[in-house]
């Protein structure tokens, strides 16, 4: 299953691509991915100072599954890892949680995974099907060109229940995605394919659309989904394509989700206790507390070393911090876990002997959505002085411990290197002078306690974040910085869960600014997040990510080209201009880079944490804790 455009998720997503507090620090721009190459055998994860940033991906094999013998006897061994949330569900199509997506991937074995080195490999299909190996190709002549991906399902990938995982699976998740009362958080990949085909038992073939479907689909609607969904292809003349087309493939138990209405499932006891294919079965799910999984010996890649896995909710770092120096826990996660401004207790640690940190420069950043309807915020120089009058620099310095750089757009230096150039960019240097100016410009005036007022009202807002000690440290540093040029901010700080969820802020669209992580995906589409069809509301179910509700034609069609383009030579022009626009408007104010700060015990083998969206637990099943 592709990660999710969101945080995961991650990410959120998970994830998760969707929001974790991972962070970010300089590197240097990526080198290519080798071509695919013969599996090796993995290397021990090392510290993250001496890591590099993941290079722009190329689909790789994937290390050939360890064999099993008939007798698997079980590891006699438990593994506690620690997150700072509790996930908000455990349905795989459901939500963008980071702490999601941790659990997640130790319960489910996706087709293909971006890996610890940058590389798209294939984990329960045979290959990571391309246009280079065959795997995808453009079939027929004229409006009905169109693109076909095939995949095979490894042999012996079968459900925990036993059932093989089959064609039919994918052929159901594509069906289920794209039914609009499921409440996907983004669908903007599968709602390209025109139809799954099912060959055999272990094959399947997603057909993209092809011009003359997509224009058809502009004007009556596609299986249930309002033709406004595909608004943007009225005009299509290509084959609808999308950059990252070989992550298009998942696959979900047909068997036991297709007895469950699509918008039932939220609710259902599959996304409290899923059954999956992974190396970990789903044991015990306790609120607040725990999460239990014990392993699963038919486990198609190869038994896990590890018997239990138990995912402990640690809501407070200090606490973190406590399990660890009493030796209680054996890994930390990203997940709302120490960040930089615990690095000298963790470098403590390490000269200890017993844990290993690891700071990774990745991808993540934290920002701050404007709610374009807020009345203040529907002005541009309102949003433009918040951003000359948050000293980023300083953030860096006093939250980060300078470790980071400040961010500019939602794509990251070196992420890819072709897609990020600053000349396409418009900056906010820190200037609380200009601030004043535009906010005088925009009709406010000092009143006498000194916060503005316009019309009688004074220009308060309130920011909603996590409940994590870095985002409250920075959010307390806004706070004083914009009162500072006559702003009144006031703080809200919700459970991880809270800010996330269906009917939480963001998604209900109720608040008016809030400040979180993205997870940047190895590729700058992000139509998810920046068209206008994306704004969650009661009509689309409150599915998409344009959280801040930004309407901008121009935007809409650029992200489409983008998004339908396979040429970096005709997509760099696109997302220049798309990030100028994007930070003119200033929909969402870019904070800084993150670096994702995790932590492992020191004889823990094989721990390879990641700096995408891609979540530590992505190899589980290697992970050998030595005595």
């Amino acid at each position: 299953m592709r990660p999710s455009r969101v945080l995961l998720t991650f990410i959120a997503v998970l994830a998760l691509v969707l929001p974790s507090l991972a962070a970010c620090a300089p590197a240097p721009a990526p080198t290519p991915t080798p071509a695919p190459k013969a599996a090796e055998k993995p290397a021990e994860a090392k510290p993250a100072e001496q890591a590099k940033p993941a290079p722009t991906p190329t689909p790789v094999p994937a290390p050939s599954p360890t064999p099993t013998v008939a007798a698997k006897p079980a590891a006699p061994s438990r593994l506690v890892i620690v997150m700072g949330q509790q996930p908000d569900t455990l349905h795989p199509g459901i939500g963008s949680m980071m702490a999601k997506t941790e659990v997640e991937y130790a319960l489910f074995a996706w087709p293909v995974v971006f890996n610890d080195k940058g590389e798209y490999i294939p984990w329960g299909v045979e290959q990571v099907p391309t246009l280079d190996n065959g795997g995808a190709r453009f079939v027929g002549e004229g409006d009905d060109r169109h693109l076909e991906v095939t995949y095979k399902i490894k042999k012996g990938n079968k459900w925990h229940d036993g059932t093989p995982v089959t064609a039919k699976d994918m052929r159901y998740q594509w069906e289920l995605y794209l039914d609009p009362k499921f409440p996907i958080a983004d669908r903007s990949l599968i709602q390209k394919v025109y139809d799954v085909t099912v060959v055999d038992e272990q094959t399947a073939v997603y057909k993209f659309m092809s011009a003359r479907q997509a224009r058809e689909a502009a004007q009556k609607g596609f299986r249930g989904l309002d033709a406004k969904e595909y608004a943007d292809f009225k005009d299509q003349k290509d084959p609808v394509v999308d950059p990252l087309y070989w992550t298009v493939g998942g696959y979900l138990p047909s068997h036991i989700l297709s007895k469950i209405p699509a918008d039932q499932q939220e609710a259902s006891e599959f996304a409290r206790k899923p059954i999956g294919n992974g190396p970990y079965k789903f044991k015990e799910w306790v609120p607040d507390q725990s999460i239990t999984l014990e392993a699963n010996p038919d486990f198609f890649l190869g038994a896990p070393k590890i018997q239990t896995v138990v995912f402990r909710i640690i809501k407070d770092t200090n606490a973190q911090l406590a399990a660890l120096q009493a030796g209680e826990v054996d890994v930390v996660t990203q997940v709302q876990g120490p960040d930089l401004d615990k690095a000298p207790e963790l470098d403590r640690l390490a000269a200890q002997g017993t844990y290993k940190p690891y700071y990774i420069p990745g991808t993540p950043w934290e920002h701050i959505d404007f709610n374009l309807d807020n009345e203040h915020l529907k002005d541009v120089r309102v949003r433009k002085a918040i951003a000359h009058a948050i000293n980023r620099e300083q953030l860096v310095e006093k939250v980060l411990y300078g470790k980071s750089r400040v961010a500019h757009s939602w794509i990251m230096p070196g992420s890819p290197a072709w897609a990020y150039d600053e000349s396409c960019l418009v900056k906010y240097e820190y200037n609380p002078e200009k601030a004043k100016q535009l906010l005088a410009e925009a009709g406010y005036k000092p009143g006498p306690d000194g916060i503005l007022v316009k019309d009688g009202k004074k220009l308060t807002l309130k920011l909603s974040t996590t409940d994590a000690a870095l985002r409250k440290t920075t959010a307390q540093i806004i706070q004083q910085q914009l009162k500072q040029v006559g702003i009144d901010l006031q703080l809200e700080f919700l459970p991880g869960r809270g800010l996330f969820e269906t009917k939480g802020p963001l998604r209900q669209r109720t608040f008016e600014l809030g400040m979180y992580t993205w997870l940047s995906l190895p590729d700058p589409d992000r139509i998810d997040y920046m068209h206008s069809k994306n704004i969650p509301s009661p009509a689309n179910n409150f599915t998409g990510n344009n959280f801040p509700g930004w309407r901008n034609p121009k935007a809409d069609q650029l992200a489409v080209r983008g998004s339908q383009s396979l040429s970096e030579k005709e997509r760099k022009p696109i997302y220049c201009e798309l990030q100028r626009l994007w930070t003119d408007e200033l929909p969402v104010l870019p904070l800084f880079q993150r670096v994702v700060v995790t932590v492992a015990r020191a004889n823990l083998e094989n721990y390879r944490p990641t700096g995408s969206s891609t979540p530590e637990t992505w190899n589980i099943h290697e992970w050998v804790l030595r005595s």
